[in-house]
């Protein structure tokens, strides 16, 4: 049995991990993949002559990621359109909370000091963990 170790992008949680290891043990002659997030690759164990580099990258990307070391990111962008995208959406929300003030729905909102969370507060703590995870 041979051994073979591939880097992959853009992983970042178990369920690509299982992904990756699902649609590479569909590949005959591979008997185990197990992938890594925190190592951003997968060891391929296999017991054929020739591992073929085009099923695995059809494999990989069949998946939705890529073979090949991520590159890091820059700290800030230099694309100017999500500067302007980050400033009018303060204005859209600044204009949005005078709009709910002035109707007289921030008391939705308030902190009650002897209760430290509202309804509210928790349902959009709620729906904004479940669309900010790779499941969604």
């Amino acid at each position: 049995m041979k051994t073979v170790t591939i880097l992959i992008k853009g992983m970042h949680c178990r369920s690509c991990e299982l992904l990756i290891e699902d649609e590479l043990k569909t590949i005959t002659g591979i008997t185990k993949a197990v992938a890594s997030q925190k190592k951003a690759c997968v060891q391929i164990d296999y017991n054929s002559n020739e591992l073929k580099v085009e099923e695995i990258n059809e494999a990989v990307e069949k998946a939705g990621f890529k073979i090949g070391l991520a590159e890091k990111p820059a700290l800030f962008s230099r694309n100017p359109q999500d500067y302007l995208d980050i400033f009018f959406s303060a204005i859209i929300l600044f204009f949005l909370y005078i709009f709910v003030d002035g109707l007289g729905l921030s008391k939705y909102f308030s902190v009650n000091p002897n209760h430290p969370s509202n309804l509210l507060t928790v349902a959009l703590i709620g729906l904004t963990a479940g669309f900010s995870t790779c499941m969604a």
